[in-house]
C-alpha cells in the first residue's frame, strides 16, 4: 500500500512511464490482481490502443483503461449494487422538464424559462457539477432574499429536492455512480489492484473520495501530474492548478494512512523533436521568457485573410508533408480552440483536397429524419392533422411513400385546401376520376398508418402508453430495415449516425418508459418532455480507418504521437 506521485512538464514522459510500468506487470504475471489506468472519458480510446500497441501479447485481461464513470459501472457491477435501473443523461434531461411542468407555478424564474430551448441541458448540467462538488438541497435553501440569485437559488433547490424525491428507491442517478461506487468498493474485487492514474490535472470531491478509497485497498498507486517540481506553492505559478492538487493528494493520502513515496520528477523531454518547441514549453509561460536565437525549423507562423483560407492553407501542408517528406496522415493533427465554426470549412476543404480526416466531436442529431418523424407524428394529432405538419411528416423520406407521390399529394392538397378530418373521413371527390383513383389510394396508405396511431394516442393517458403507440408505429413503418438500408448505402461516418440514431431514440422511449411510464400527462406535456430527450441525443463516432488526420479541439482531445500539429484560429 503506497502513493507514489510522478511529476514532469508536458512531454516529460509521464502517460510513457505508466504503460511501461503496466506492460512490465503483464510481462512478469499475466494472471493476477487487476491492473488499472485510470485516464479522463476522452482518452479511454486513445489509451487503450497505445496500451495494447506497447504489448507484445495481442491482447491482455489484466490490464484495464478505464475512465471514472467505467469504473464506478464496474464497481457496481461486481459488488451488486447495480440493482437498481440506471438513469441515463436523456432520461434525467426528460424527467427534470416533467418537474418544471409539475412544478411551474411555485417557481419563479424556471417556470418561465423552462420552455426556452437549451435551458434543460443547462439545468441538467449544473446538477451534475453540483453532485461532483457534493451539493445537496439544503445548502442551497439557506439564503433568504428577493433579488435574482436569491430566487434562482430557491428554484435550483426545489427542483434538485424533487429530482430525489423522483429518483429515490427506482433508480440510480448518472451523477451520483462514484458516490454510491464509492460506498461498495470493499466487494468489488479490487484488493491489491495496481493503479495509474494519468492525464488529470484535477479533481472533484466525489472523485477524490474514491480515490483516497483505491489508495487504502491497492497495493500501489501511481499518479502522474503535469508539474514542476520547483513551481509547487508559487501564487504565480502557471502550474497553480496542478500545484494544489499536488497538495490535495498528498493530504488525502495522509488522512487515509497510506504511505507516501518520494516524488519522482521526470526530467528532459520526449515529446519534441526540435529544440525550439521543447524550449518554447520552457519560456512560453514565463512572464520575462527569453527569446530563442537558433534557427526554427519545426515551427512556422503563417497568416491567414480568413478561416477558409487558414483551412486550405492546413490541407496544402498536409499534402505537403504526406507527398514530399513521406509522413503518414494519422501522423498529423489539427488542432482548433472551438471546432463547430471551422468544421463545414473543413469538411469542405477536405474532401476537395482528397484528405481523409476524422473530426471528433459529438454530434446533435436534432434534425435527423428520425427524429422529425418521431416529432412531426405527435404534432399531427395535437394540431388535428394540419398541412404543415403532415407534410413535415411526408417528408422525412421515412413514411412508405416516394418523393413523388409526396409532391403529388401535396399539390392536390393545396389545390382543394384539403385539411384535418378531411384526411380520413372519406374518399376526396374533387378532380377527374382517374386522378381522383390515384390520389385515393395515396391517401389510404397514409390514413392506413396514421389513424390507428391517432386513435391510441386519443384514448392514451399515461406517457407509458403513448410512449408504446410512437414505437408501434415507427415498426409499422418499417423504418428499422429503412435506416439499416440508408446505413449500407452511406458513405464515411454517415452510416454509423444512421445506426447509433435508431439504438438513441430506443434508448430514449426505454428510460421514458422507466423514469415516467406510469406518470399520467396530456399529449402536449408529453411532447415536451420528449423533445427534451430529442434535444440532447446526440452521436459520437470513433474513427473509422486507421490512416487519417484526426481534428480536434484542444480541451476535448487527446492526441497520439505525431509528427505535425496544425493549430488554427490562433490569436
Amino acid at each position: 500500500m503506497g502513493l507514489q506521485l510522478v511529476l514532469g512538464r508536458a512531454g516529460s514522459g509521464k502517460t510513457h512511464l505508466c504503460l511501461e510500468q503496466i506492460v512490465n506487470s503483464v510481462e512478469e504475471s499475466p494472471i493476477g490482481p487487476p491492473l488499472i489506468l485510470l485516464v479522463p472519458e476522452q482518452a479511454t480510446f486513445q489509451m487503450e490502443r497505445a496500451l495494447l500497441e506497447a504489448l507484445s501479447a495481442p491482447a491482455v485481461i489484466r490490464a484495464q483503461v478505464l475512465s471514472f464513470h467505467r469504473l464506478a459501472w464496474r464497481i457496481l457491477q461486481q459488488s451488486g449494487g447495480a440493482s437498481r435501473p440506471p438513469l441515463t443523461e436523456l432520461g434525467k434531461r426528460m424527467i427534470l422538464r416533467k418537474l418544471i411542468q409539475a412544478h411551474r407555478e411555485e417557481l419563479g424564474i424556471f417556470g418561465r424559462l423552462g420552455r426556452h430551448g437549451g435551458f434543460i441541458e443547462g439545468l441538467s448540467r449544473t446538477i451534475t457539477e453540483m453532485r461532483s462538488y457534493r451539493i445537496n438541497p439544503l445548502d442551497l435553501a439557506g439564503r433568504e432574499g428577493d433579488d435574482a440569485l436569491s430566487r434562482k437559488l430557491h428554484d435550483l433547490a426545489m427542483i434538485l429536492g424533487q429530482y430525489d424525491s423522483h429518483l429515490r428507491d427506482r433508480f440510480t442517478d448518472p451523477d451520483e455512480y462514484l458516490t454510491v461506487a464509492a460506498n461498495r468498493l470493499a466487494g468489488a474485487g479490487l484488493d491489491g489492484c495496481l493503479i495509474w492514474v494519468d492525464g488529470f490535472a484535477g479533481f472533484t470531491p466525489q472523485e477524490l473520495e474514491m480515490l483516497g478509497r483505491l489508495f487504502v485497498i491497492a497495493r500501489q498507486a501511481t499518479v502522474t501530474l503535469c508539474l514542476d517540481s520547483r513551481e509547487v506553492g508559487k501564487e504565480d505559478s502557471l502550474f497553480r492548478p496542478t500545484s494544489e492538487t499536488y497538495i490535495q493528494l498528498l493530504r488525502l493520502a495522509a488522512e487515509q494512512k497510506v504511505k507516501i513515496h518520494p516524488p519522482i520528477q521526470l526530467a528532459g523531454q520526449r515529446r519534441f523533436c526540435f529544440p525550439e518547441l521543447a524550449y518554447l514549453e520552457g519560456e512560453y509561460p514565463k512572464r520575462t521568457g527569453k527569446a530563442w536565437d537558433g534557427p526554427c525549423h519545426g515551427t512556422t507562423l503563417v497568416r491567414a485573410p480568413h478561416p477558409m483560407g487558414e483551412v486550405e492553407g492546413a490541407a496544402r501542408e498536409i499534402l505537403r508533408l504526406v507527398s514530399e517528406e513521406g509522413f503518414r496522415f494519422r501522423q498529423i493533427a489539427v488542432i482548433l480552440r472551438d471546432i463547430e465554426p471551422y468544421a463545414p470549412l473543413i469538411r469542405a476543404a477536405f474532401q476537395d483536397y482528397q484528405i481523409p480526416y476524422f473530426l471528433d466531436e459529438r454530434r446533435s442529431v436534432a434534425h435527423h429524419p428520425l427524429v422529425e418523424l418521431v416529432r412531426s407524428a405527435l404534432e399531427v394529432v395535437l394540431s388535428h392533422w394540419s398541412y404543415e405538419t403532415m407534410f413535415r411528416l411526408l417528408k422525412t423520406d421515412l413514411f412508405p411513400l416516394t418523393r413523388e407521390e409526396v409532391d403529388q399529394l401535396e399539390n392536390y392538397v393545396l389545390a382543394y385546401g384539403i385539411e384535418g378530418a378531411e384526411w380520413y373521413r372519406g374518399p376526396w371527390p374533387y378532380g377527374q376520376p382517374q386522378e381522383l383513383e390515384e390520389i385515393n389510394a395515396l391517401r389510404q396508405r397514409v390514413v392506413e398508418a396514421l389513424q390507428p396511431f391517432a386513435q391510441k394516442l386519443g384514448k392514451a393517458e399515461r406517457a407509458g402508453e403513448m410512449t408504446g403507440a410512437l414505437y408501434q408505429l415507427l415498426e409499422t413503418l418499417a423504418v428499422p430495415l429503412q435506416l439499416k438500408a440508408w446505413a449500407d448505402e452511406a458513405e464515411g461516418d454517415l452510416g454509423e449516425v444512421h445506426e447509433q440514431i435508431w439504438q438513441g431514440v430506443i434508448d430514449l422511449f426505454d428510460q421514458l418508459m422507466e423514469g415516467l411510464g406510469g406518470q399520467a400527462m396530456t399529449l402536449k406535456e408529453y411532447l415536451s418532455v420528449l423533445e427534451a430527450g430529442l434535444e440532447s441525443l446526440k452521436v459520437g463516432l470513433i474513427p473509422p480507418g486507421l490512416d487519417q488526420v484526426l481534428i480536434g479541439a484542444i480541451d476535448r482531445s487527446r492526441h497520439p504521437e505525431i509528427k505535425a500539429a496544425l493549430i488554427l484560429g490562433a490569436c
